[in-house]
């Protein structure tokens, strides 16, 4: 990690020296923007917590059923049920571990992506229309 870190710094560098326009404009805001993509995902995906069952991951992490799914990481949730599985066997595992999750009562979301799940949540905490998508425990 320490190396690919230092090829990195170098790299910037080197882009920097050359033009700085070009290092800010082509290095550092689209790092900036995938690391803010990164973070809200993450966030999202762990945004509820049971104080009362805080180990349970099956209910304190978010899944989302979408069109739009890419690389299945909306199916979060088999992720920490079985850490290995590859992303393409994710939507197949989901439907091993549904009665699972629906006893455990997990957060599942339609029709609603991680950064309008982000947006509804945090910004505009609009409840109401994250009820709407919420199919609790229901896969």
């Amino acid at each position: 990690m320490l190396w690919g870190m230092t090829r990195y710094y170098i790299y910037f560098g080197a882009v920097l020296t050359y033009d700085w326009r070009i290092g800010i404009l082509f290095v550092l805001v689209p790092l900036l923007t995938l690391n803010s993509i990164m973070a809200i995902t993450s966030w999202v995906q762990h945004a509820f917590c049971d104080p009362e069952n805080p180990e349970d991951y099956f209910v304190n992490t978010v899944t989302i059923i979408d069109d739009v799914n890419f690389m299945n990481e909306g199916y979060h949730l088999c992720h920490h049920h079985r850490s290995g599985l590859h992303w393409t066997e994710m939507p197949a595992h989901l439907e091993r571990i549904r009665d699972k999750m629906r006893e455990s009562g997990s957060f599942v979301f339609r029709d609603l992506d991680f950064l309008e799940l982000f947006v509804e949540l945090t910004l505009l905490r609009r409840m109401d229309v994250l009820a709407e998508s919420l199919s609790r425990g229901r896969p």
